[in-house]
């Protein structure tokens, strides 16, 4: 039938585009995806990320709100910070409003380690942009959140 053929298809697609990542060897996995570079970029993005998120919500009055403006502003900010396309598309007004972005300070980071087969030192800049996002949207959203939890009893 049609829909079997079709299934049939999609996992044969599937199988095609995961086949290569599982059959590679350890040694090439660790040397294409060196954790111990990208858990700190990883890390110091999650910081910002929640920081900024504490900021929103100790903002917004309604659960349901925050949680649509979150998503929303999420998308808009991850677009202008070059996760959906990739920096180097980006014209120079544009890269200037990336630069705001908490996402384009990780993509430059990832690119230096995948690309040119950067170390920690190499994006030492880029984590300490996010670390200093993290440093203002952290004691705000404390600062916010405490404001709003006093306002609330």
């Amino acid at each position: 039938s049609t829909l079997s053929d079709f299934n049939l298809s999609v996992i044969a697609a599937t199988k095609r585009s995961w086949m290569p990542a599982v059959t590679m060897s350890r040694d090439d996995a660790v040397q294409r995806w060196p954790v111990e570079q990208y858990a700190p970029c990883m890390a110091a993005l999650t910081a910002v990320g929640a920081s900024a998120a504490m900021v929103l919500d100790s903002l917004m009055d309604n659960a349901n709100a925050a949680n649509g403006v979150g998503i929303g502003l999420g998308l808009v900010v991850a677009a202008l910070g070059g996760s959906m396309l990739p920096l180097e598309l980006f014209s120079d007004g544009l890269m200037k409003v990336s630069a705001l972005t908490p996402h384009h300070w990780a993509y430059e980071a990832y690119s230096e380690i995948q690309r040119r087969g950067g170390t920690i030192s190499d994006v030492l800049p880029q984590l300490g942009v996010l670390l200093a996002m993290t440093a203002v949207l952290l004691p705000l959203g404390a600062w916010l959140l405490r404001r709003s939890l006093s306002r609330a009893l």
